[in-house]
């Protein structure tokens, strides 16, 4: 077993982490005793499907003396959700039960059937589960025992906004319930905005782009396929997929192409991610168990791959007019934290105490580029670990005095674990002055070719139509894909 692992990250280029882990509502319902409900070690084969794992007790670099809290500016990714679609369900259902009435089902296929029907009837499209809930208000809920000094000033506004996905209000409603029950906050202090489709430039940046609407209609389309034939046509991935279905079904060499067969073993593997994500303790059970691990490695592999070309830091550009596609646009996402910094910094007395975005993962995961929190490698870059469901981007204020001289100091946290910024002179430190941080990120900006991020140098570089506000791009008739 251990050596078709081994091979399976020699061929594919799996992580070598991912293959040592094969081995190894309503507010009311949302209480601090429920928040934990999944297990210390998730898998890594569900990509960005996996469910948040908040880290157990953080150590944080004890800030400098003189330095104290004083704002949080971020962006989170919604919480733990059901598919997109029931097309995968749907789609299992004409084959199970088609196969049920040749009685063609083994054992083990009739009771996937009983799986089918249930999850036919609680699939709630696109919606956060209840473990989804529960993971944005302890999110919450820790964010202020965390910093409770950044909430502790009852002048300043809280700021939390989201697209106009359910999903991402959802997410902040239970982030903001969190909050709400970890201290003496009052919600009067808590400022909702909820951003209409195609106005919003902060969150929603990825579908007001058209170079990167281009870019994922004509290249990462073209990967994938690519990609997928080469996994799907490997004999030995072949034999392990068959070896799977012929648990499910007794007749398979009848009753499937090649093609059939892997559209059954994706749907599956669908399902086995979304009960990761409605219950994560008891997921191994279900869909999940319908499939060997070394085709789970296949699967994610697969979708390793296309998280990869869409929204990761594509170290091997494919051609000069798309280079920096995935990430050169979401400096829109980081202009307002940093005006609100910026706020802070002047000494502005309506600055907020915390100014939050709810979103998605084309939202979030591209910062993690900008900021090169991961390996740009895709051998080594994981969807798993640079974009779960709750991804969530957190940038720190602090307020440093001096010899009666103040300063400000920033920290980086992703998924609530210190990051340094990309910059040599604050490599020793997770505490970096703001203005070189100011510095970077202006040099950033020009090198990915977006100017001063104004709106007329986005549209240049995203060749947009030059108008205040761009649409929403427009999608070819074959790019069915939606947003995460």
């Amino acid at each position: 077993m251990l050596e078709c692992f081994s091979r399976l990250a020699c061929v594919f280029g799996l992580p070598l982490f991912f293959v040592a882990s094969l081995n190894s509502t309503s507010k009311a319902q949302v209480k601090p005793s429920q928040t934990q409900n999944r297990p210390t070690e998730l898998p890594t084969y569900l990509g960005s499907k996996t469910p948040y794992a908040a880290p157990i007790s953080p150590r944080y670099e004890e800030a400098p003396a003189g330095c104290r809290p004083i704002h949080i500016a971020g962006v989170h990714r919604h919480g733990s959700r059901y598919l997109n679609a029931d097309d995968g369900i749907r789609y299992l259902l004409g084959h199970f039960e088609t196969a049920e009435q040749k009685n063609e089902l083994t054992a083990k296929g009739r009771m996937a059937l009983q799986w089918l029907r249930a999850a036919a009837e609680e699939f709630n499209s696109g919606n956060l589960t209840m473990q989804g809930e529960r993971e944005l208000y302890a999110l919450g809920k820790r964010t202020y025992e965390k910093f409770p000094e950044v909430f502790a000033r009852n002048d300043r506004k809280i700021v939390l906004s989201a697209t106009f996905k359910e999903r991402t209000r959802t997410s902040r409603d239970r982030f903001q319930d969190g909050l709400l029950d970890a201290g003496e906050l009052s919600a009067t202090r808590v400022e909702t905005h909820n951003h209409e489709k195609c106005a919003d430039l902060s969150l929603r940046y990825f579908e007001r782009c058209q170079k990167f609407a281009d870019y994922k209609t004509d290249k990462v389309r073209a990967i994938k396929r690519e990609h997928r034939a080469r996994l799907q046509n490997d004999t030995q991935n072949i034999q392990n997929r068959d070896r799977s279905l012929r648990e499910i079904f007794t007749d398979l060499t009848r009753r499937f192409t090649e093609g059939k067969a892997w559209n059954i073993t994706n749907a599956i593997f669908q399902l086995c991610q979304q009960d990761f994500d409605i219950n994560a303790q008891g997921a191994h059970a279900k869909f999940c168990s319908l499939l060997n691990p070394e085709t789970k490695a296949v699967q994610f592999q697969k979708d390793n791959i296309t998280a990869y070309y869409k929204l990761g830091p594509i170290a091997d550009i494919l051609e000069p007019a798309y280079a920096k596609a995935t990430y050169g646009m979401a400096c829109m996402a980081l202009e307002p934290l940093f005006a609100e910094i910026e706020r802070h910094v002047r000494g502005n007395n309506d600055a907020s105490a915390a100014y939050l975005g709810f979103a998605h993962a084309e939202t979030v995961v591209p910062l993690t580029d900008y900021f090169q929190l991961f390996d740009a490698e895709l051998a080594k870059w994981s969807a798993s670990e640079a974009g779960p469901m709750a991804s969530n981007l957190q940038i720190v204020t602090y307020q440093c005095v001096e010899d009666e001289q103040t300063s400000y100091k920033l920290k980086l946290l992703y998924n609530e674990k210190e990051f340094h910024f990309p910059i040599a002179s604050c490599r020793n430190s997770y505490y970096c002055d703001w203005p070189l941080v100011q510095d970077f990120y202006r040099e950033q900006k020009l090198a990915h070719g977006t100017g001063s991020c104004s709106i007329p140098d986005w549209n240049a570089y995203c060749g947009n139509p030059p108008q205040d506000q761009p649409p929403c791009t427009k999608k070819s008739p074959a790019d069915t894909e939606d947003d995460t």
